[in-house]
């Protein structure tokens, strides 16, 4: 059996989640265990808090897994574009402090592998009753946002016309801040790797398959008010849920990036939302055939 424990949303660059991420670091090197896999939003690009993140399981024996998350691509330099840190220096910058980079390289132990990427959304979980535009939610930005602090200008109009409750919603996605460069040139990449690396891994009895992004309706979290309705298009793509679920090896779907914890069971499949936020970190443990 090869023992597996998932970690997601370390976030160690921000006030709130450092003195959590510290102690979950410590807490995993002391407990150990066979594989250890963190599914993204370690740090942010920028400085050296990413380094420092990966920097904290040095003490871990086990093989190291890393997939990147949204946060993990923020930068405040125009010219680091996103697809680019995601196919290139990014993978480089985490190989070079001993961890596996995933995307693109899946893991073996005997019939057990495990594959995983950023994952990124294509607006598949949004929320039709908001009456949201679709130019609204690739600028990040809800009607009520647009009104309530006069900007972008070109989309004050547009904003006028919007129905309710659109319209009195104030909303806004950093990813369009801070994320560089076309983010569906992501999804696209993102997809494309998920399916090589399910083909690659077609003869293992046993798979382990995460994103960032939320793959799954059921990991997604409950309704509860109007700002998190608007979030639900950037929590991930059902298209990534179906490509997994497709694969007949693949036994447990693993995602992080809502900061809120799910599970649910899809035949065969069990999968879970690990669930993480700022404060609280939480963590998945998994035995696997190997």
């Amino acid at each position: 059996m090869t023992r597996l424990v998932a970690l997601a949303d370390l976030h160690l660059n921000h006030r709130k989640s450092r003195e959590s991420a510290e102690a979950q670091a410590r807490q995993v090197v002391r407990r150990g265990s066979d594989v250890l896999f963190m599914l993204g939003d370690a740090a942010v690009w920028d400085g050296d808090t990413l380094d420092e993140c990966l920097g904290l399981f040095d003490d871990f024996r086990g093989a190291k897994l890393f997939v990147p998350g949204n946060h993990d691509l923020w930068t405040s330099e125009p010219s680091n574009d996103a697809l680019n840190l995601l196919t290139d220096a990014l993978p480089r910058r985490v190989a070079a402090t001993g961890w596996h980079w995933l995307q693109g390289s899946p893991f073996r132990v005997g019939d057990l592998a495990i594959v995983g990427n950023l994952g990124w959304y294509d607006l598949g979980f949004s929320v039709d009753s908001l009456n949201i535009p679709k130019p609204f939610y690739e600028a990040g930005v809800s009607p009520g946002y647009v009104l309530t602090r006069g900007s972008p200008k070109q989309m004050i109009d547009d904003a006028r016309r919007c129905e309710f409750p659109g319209n009195k919603l104030f909303a806004r996605w950093n990813d369009t801040r801070y994320v560089r460069g076309a983010r569906a040139d992501i999804f696209d990449q993102c997809m494309a790797d998920l399916d090589a690396d399910l083909l690659a891994v077609a003869d293992a009895k046993t798979v382990v398959a995460a994103t960032h992004t939320v793959p799954l309706a059921g990991l997604l979290p409950p309704r509860r008010m109007l700002q998190l309705d608007f979030v639900r298009a950037y929590l991930g793509s059902p298209k990534l849920g179906g490509r997994m679920l497709a694969a007949p090896n693949v036994r447990h779907i693993l995602c992080g990036h809502s900061h809120f914890p799910a599970e649910c069971d899809i035949g065969p499949v069990n999968a879970i939302n690990i669930g993480s936020g700022y404060r609280k970190k939480l963590s998945v443990e998994l035995s696997l055939p190997s």
